[in-house]
């Protein structure tokens, strides 16, 4: 006969321990989304409309706009499904038609036939659209403005108005914060500028600053000053007193340009400054008559006629390649601008199928 010793388990103490561990899996499952309670829009940048957003129930969420004076309300319904850690909502360009009547700006985020969203503490995230929704319930009444200058915080209590713009409580001066923006702008040309705002705020500092952080870097000059080249020919020669050089070069071709450069934070503009050679001409009567042209060495020349047409049979040239006339400083690189963006996909080479990255990077010159 087998013997057995039979444990007598504390009915409180296996109560406490199922509630613990049932807390223990809420705590890590559960994003804790309300019902009937408003999450407000914090986009990235100005295309998109700030609205409410409200899970009625289990499957209808409500989008209202964020009235301000004299502005029309309106209010859409849409069905959603949800799972652990995305909501899905559904709509067709029928449901949304009022949305397109009164907000344009809203109109443009539902372009798509659903949005994506995903769940984080107190809210959720819309990758594709780049916005954020928090709960309103914990944002603050009277949000404050930031700055990140040289890595460190600094806050800056904003006006109070009412609904009709009106002020009704004017902010307060961070002393500290004025005295460390006047030391920049006697340097601003070396401090680099960005406005962050709504989820790109939130990834990079967190919610108190989903408001906006005016982000000031200071960028040394001493950093972007060197020689740089790329894989299509290109050199750029930057020069500690603001002047530089960009020349190209491709198997018989080449080409020059000299100037001046300045630097707003981390973009870098460019100016030409041509050298000039002198062409002397005879006219008719006898007299002779100069005219200006672009050199094509660095050093300024007189020719006569003759002289001039043997230098049309060089392959040199002063601006025959367009120089940039700005790039982007970024960890030793400079990046080509295109329509605001960063030029960073490869590109095919000359004569060649094989790609490179389109970026000049620093070299030492031998």
């Amino acid at each position: 006969m087998c013997k057995c010793k039979i444990l007598s388990i504390n009915p409180k103490t296996e109560v406490k321990t199922l509630t613990l561990t049932l807390l223990i899996l809420l705590s890590k499952f559960c994003i804790g989304q309300k019902s009937n309670e408003p999450y407000q829009t914090f986009p990235s940048d100005s295309s998109h409309e700030n609205f409410l957003l409200t899970l009625v129930n289990d499957s209808i969420v409500e989008f209202q706009n964020i009235r301000r004076h004299m502005s029309p309300r309106f209010k859409s319904s849409f069905r959603y499904i949800t799972t652990d850690t995305t909501i899905t909502i559904l709509y067709d360009t029928f449901s949304v038609r009022d949305i397109f009547y009164k907000s344009p700006y809203m109109s443009k985020y539902f372009s798509q036939n659903k949005i994506n969203l995903t769940k984080i503490k107190n809210g959720f995230i819309d990758s594709l659209n780049s916005v954020l929704y928090l709960r309103q319930s914990i944002l603050p009444k009277n949000p404050d403005l930031f700055y990140f200058i040289d890595d460190k915080m600094y806050r800056q209590d904003l006006a109070i108005t009412d609904g009709y713009g009106i002020i009704r409580k004017s902010p307060k001066t961070n002393k500290r914060l004025q005295k460390k923006l006047k030391l920049v702008r006697k340097n601003i040309d070396n401090y680099s500028l960005e406005h962050l705002k709504g989820l790109k705020a939130y990834q990079k500092f967190g919610i108190k600053q989903v408001f906006g952080v005016i982000v000031l870097t200071l960028v040394s000059k001493n950093k972007i000053v060197g020689n740089y080249i790329d894989y299509f020919g290109s050199r750029i020669q930057l020069n500690a007193d603001k002047t530089f050089k960009y020349s190209w070069h491709i198997h018989m071709s080449s080409s020059w340009t000299k100037g001046t450069w300045t630097a707003a934070g981390d973009t870098i503009y460019f100016d030409m400054v041509p050298t000039y050679d002198t062409l002397s001409r005879a006219n008719s009567n006898g007299s002779i008559s100069d005219t200006l042209i672009l050199s094509t060495d660095e050093t300024p020349e007189r020719f006569t006629q003759a002289q001039f047409a043997a230098l049309l049979l060089s392959s040199q040239s002063q601006g025959i390649k367009n120089y940039p006339e700005k790039l982007f400083f970024r960890k030793d690189r400079l990046y080509n601008i295109q329509n605001g963006k960063l030029v960073a996909k490869k590109q095919k080479g000359f004569w060649t199928s094989k790609k490179f990255v389109p970026w000049f990077f620093r070299y030492d010159e031998e």
